[in-house]
């Protein structure tokens, strides 16, 4: 089965070859010479590969895509090809996978250069999830449709093989949590949430459902949290999930979206009723009765706490809102945002604006996936329209 989808992952590489070359061009260990476009900029999509040391690509460094002078800028866009996912491994150091080709860069807030760790080619990734600093889930799909995950270990070395372990198939949501990390794997009969360790070896069951369609997210095997998959107009439940195995209803709503505080103490919650409305509110775990955020519509999707706090929340609201089922045309792609960056302390009940991308850069960007570095000063996310990768520093 390992060999079958080692082939097919090879075979999915050789049609999307044109693609890759246009984005990533023939790498080598010797330094390359890379198109650039009216403006300057790399056509590539992490800029040029030097090798600064002896020929092995032990020093290799990679050049990003942006002006060579002066201050790095407030909105920057980290290359051209499209990113599957991203981890802040430090306060200002942070790892993505690049979709193309399933390698892994490490870039800092602070530097322009980006570095690749991994040359290993897992081709035409869906998404990728970072456990820690040194170990990552890469998703795609087979020829049958089924979601096919890969965890892979790597080091600090830069052009190093990625060590990988297929892990089981159809595998829907990932969480990590200390030492491990906990998945939703759905099932022709329902769906299993089970605890792996860091290894993917030892696997616990923590539950089991008949329904198939759910949203999970795990802080740890005691603190896990399930919410029945959005459609519009149609009522959905969230739920944590208790130690003896059993749900306890949190809150309910119509094409409810959620994102639960690193504590777990508050929720912030999207519903979607009518085709032009989202509404955004929080609720407590204590107090379940909702307070509305009137001025924040979107989606719960497009939202991220800060770490380590309950009281901060950094969202990606969308300037207009066209008439559409949501939040499934938005999922589905039939409906994109142009939004803007908002920072809202829920315990003074005041929200600031953090970036303007029309105003500031002059585009229009979609953010999903946002993450937010430890000291609250930076935030990455994806633009949804592309899949390429966004940082933008707070100012306060």
């Amino acid at each position: 089965m390992k060999k079958t989808l080692l082939l097919i992952f090879g075979i999915l590489f050789f049609s999307a070859l044109g693609y890759t070359a246009f984005y990533f061009g023939t790498q080598t260990s010797s330094p390359e010479t890379v198109p650039v476009d009216e403006n300057g900029n790399t056509l590539f999509p992490f800029g040029n590969t030097t090798n600064t040391g002896t020929g092995n690509g032990t020093n290799t460094t990679i050049q990003n895509p942006e002006n060579q002078t002066g201050e790095l800028p407030r909105i920057r866009k980290i290359g051209n090809a499209p990113v599957a996912g991203m981890y802040f491994s430090d306060n200002d150091q942070f790892l993505f996978v690049d979709k193309v080709k399933g390698n892994i860069y490490r870039g800092s807030t602070k530097e322009r250069e980006i570095e690749r760790l991994t040359i290993t080619t897992i081709p035409a990734l869906k998404y990728a999830v970072f456990i820690d600093d040194a170990h990552v889930i890469v998703q795609n799909k087979d020829e049958d449709d089924v979601i096919v995950s890969i965890l892979g270990s790597f080091g600090d070395t830069l052009e190093s093989e990625l060590s990988t372990t297929f892990l089981p198939e159809n595998i829907k949501e990932i969480s990590p949590i200390e030492n491990g990390f906990i998945y939703l794997q759905k099932k022709s009969t329902g769906a299993s949430v089970i605890q792996s360790d860091i290894e993917g070896s030892a696997q616990v069951l923590l539950f089991e459902s008949g329904i198939s369609d759910w949203h999970m997210k795990a802080f740890s095997d005691t603190q896990v949290v399930l919410t029945s998959s959005p459609a519009f107009n149609e009522e959905n439940y969230m739920y944590t999930l208790q130690q003896n195995g059993l749900l306890k209803l949190i809150t309910k709503g119509l094409g409810m979206s959620t994102q639960i505080s690193p504590k777990g103490e508050q929720i912030f919650v999207s519903e979607t009723n009518l085709p032009d409305t989202i509404e955004s509110s929080l609720i407590s775990l204590e107090d379940t009765n909702p307070t509305v955020l009137n001025g924040i519509r979107t989606l719960a999707d497009k939202c991220v706490w800060g770490n380590g706090t309950n009281s901060i929340l950094y969202c990606a609201v969308p300037e207009s809102i066209p008439t559409e089922a949501y939040p499934d045309a938005w999922y589905q792609g039939v409906v994109s945002f142009s939004d803007r960056i908002w920072k809202i302390d829920t315990v003074r009940g005041n929200a600031d604006l953090i970036a303007d991308f029309p105003k500031e850069i002059g585009q229009s960007l979609d953010a999903t996936q946002l993450t937010v570095n430890d000291s609250g000063e930076y935030i990455l996310f994806i633009n949804k329209k592309d899949s390429t990768l966004w940082s933008v520093k707070i100012i306060d």
